[in-house]
């Protein structure tokens, strides 16, 4: 399917996720296959696939959350593409869906204007024809549209396709997604520039500012609605209680893609801080970091165009630099939260499902207090440790202090910390 994507702004990540073990119809095929060497025609082995999946239920992943067929009443037509409804599009897609005298469906995105005449395989994208595999279609009085040729259109990521993804028996796991994500920001495509355009922009800055920044809930108040209403219609936030990043690869292309320019210009390298079974010698990394800091914060900060942020603006393009190496970070920060909290996930293996090492970093402004502040930083990073789950191998609270008039050796420090049990190392910068 050809399909120009110079329109597409942001990309995000989609996975199909389909709960049939299909070791049962290898097994058919192979009988089939072997009675007087016939070969499955595709009309007749689809339905049979399609019948199997159905009858199994149907999950899809989108952009981290989980949707089930059973609550939205999915399904797989005879060309195996799966069908959802119409009405959870703007929901599932973020985009506007309406179907126009019950003859046509017409999907609008940013730039991306997209209409699909109902049963027919050509569709118009920016004006543009577009073969489909699965039309737009009227089922058991709802109308219907095949979820992965209408999230391609839309600048999805959809993970089966990835070559290792290709072998139905085997199931879709949370590592594939991630390196599904990453494919879509080292691509660095044109819709990656447009958005690390958009947040040089002053109304977009004045807005994800705090947000980066964990700055207090009631900041909110203090912002122009217009500039709100901009980000807003941009897709790169949404209107809740207080405003959030829209969704989880946002979060993770934000701070990653202003940093992107410091981060190529590190000298660090992965194997560096790599211990004999693969793992991260992360108090290594963090003792290096800290020297790193101290050499150079004043006038790398100083270059950030989220100045606010820029302490831990620049530990992550650290910690992406050395776990570029094959590992993953998971971001969380808000309004409100007054901290930044970090997840290292570092597979041990270059096989999907091996062993992995898992790392807690949270990081703080001194504001107040430091040692109210270390004990409030110990509960919280405690606090993320069991929010996060599974064996957590290593916490670590790291604690900025930019208080004028402190020299670097008062700033520079590290101990071994306990809290409810749990030893938490912590760092001073």
């Amino acid at each position: 399917m050809k399909h120009s994507r110079r329109y597409i702004v942001f990309a995000l990540v989609l996975a199909m996720v389909f709960t049939l073990q299909f070791h049962i119809l290898e097994l058919d095929t192979n009988q089939i296959g072997k009675f007087r060497g016939a070969v499955m025609a595709e009309e007749i082995w689809n339905p049979i696939i399609a019948k199997d999946v159905n009858d199994n239920g149907i999950r899809i992943v989108i952009d981290n959350k989980v949707y089930s067929g059973k609550d939205y009443n999915f399904y797989m037509n005879a060309n195996r593409s799966v069908m959802v409804p119409v009405k959870i599009l703007t929901e599932t897609l973020k985009c506007s869906a309406s179907v126009y005298n019950e003859k046509q469906l017409v999907v609008k995105k940013y730039t991306n204007y997209i209409r699909m005449p109902i049963d027919e395989f050509v569709a118009r994208m920016n004006g543009e024809d577009v073969l489909l595999k699965s039309p737009f279609v009227s089922y058991k009085g709802e109308y219907y549209v095949s979820i992965e040729e209408l999230a391609k259109l839309l600048g999805y990521e959809v993970t089966k396709e990835m070559k290792e993804n290709r072998d139905r028996s085997i199931r879709i796991i949370p590592e594939m997604i991630y390196r599904a994500q990453e494919r879509i920001i080292y691509r660095r495509d044109t819709h990656i520039d447009i958005l690390i355009d958009k947040l040089r922009e002053d109304k977009v800055r004045n807005v994800i500012a705090p947000i980066l920044a964990n700055e207090d809930g009631e900041v909110e108040q203090h912002l122009k609605e217009d500039d709100i209403q901009y980000v807003i219609d941009l897709g790169l936030i949404v209107r809740d209680k207080p405003l959030r990043i829209a969704n989880a690869i946002y979060k993770e292309i934000i701070p990653r893609e202003l940093t992107w320019a410091r981060q190529q210009t590190l000298i660090q390298q992965s194997a560096w801080y790599m211990n004999p079974d693969n793992s991260i010698n992360m108090e290594k990394l963090l003792i290096d970091f800290q020297q790193f800091f101290r050499e150079n914060a004043d006038s790398w900060i100083e270059r950030f165009d989220y100045k606010e942020s820029g302490p831990q603006l620049l530990l992550q393009a650290f910690l992406q630099r050395v776990v570029n190496g094959g590992g993953y970070i998971d971001r969380e920060y808000g309004l409100g939260r007054g901290r930044t909290d970090l997840l290292i996930t570092k597979p041990l293996t270059e096989q999907y499902g091996g062993p992995f090492q898992r790392i807690v970093l949270e990081l703080k402004i001194l504001r107040s207090n430091i040692e109210q502040t270390i004990q409030k930083g110990l509960e919280q990073t405690s606090d993320y440790i069991d929010k996060c789950g599974g064996t957590i191998n290593e916490g670590h609270f790291i604690l900025f202090d930019r208080r004028p008039n402190r020299s670097w050796d008062e700033k520079i420090w590290h101990r071994m910390e306990e809290y409810m049990g749990r030893k938490i190392m912590v760092w001073g910068m």
